[in-house]
């Protein structure tokens, strides 16, 4: 498994809406726009669109839970929309940075 790079470098604010808008993307909430400083391009950080994976993709990632590359490819391919991806194969940083920030919008509920 790898990073698939062949998402859109850009997100609009029109693919964001109709993202957004999808019933079929509800659970994921709303898109995020994360940058990081960038090895590759030191004038201008490295960009990423990204969403809350959905149970059904987190369910495939579990699945995978034994092979932590994969896991982690499957986090950053389910969880990216669009941005820079190219970068993360020479930018390890860059590709940890990321995941955490994937990672983070998969948050259980806390009980009130």
């Amino acid at each position: 498994m790898a990073v698939n790079v062949d998402k859109p470098k850009e997100f609009t604010e029109a693919q964001i809406a109709a993202f957004e808008s999808d019933a079929k993307n509800r659970s994921r909430g709303k898109v995020l726009k994360v940058e990081f400083p960038s090895d590759v391009t030191p004038d201008r950080p490295a960009r990423f669109w990204i969403a809350k994976p959905n149970r059904h993709q987190l369910a495939i990632i579990a699945d995978h839970d034994g092979n932590t590359a994969k896991a982690n490819d499957l986090i950053i391919n389910t969880g990216v929309l669009a941005g820079d991806l190219d970068q993360l194969d020479v930018d390890d940083d860059l590709f940890f940075g990321l995941l955490r920030e994937v990672q983070s919008l998969v948050q259980a509920k806390k009980k009130i």
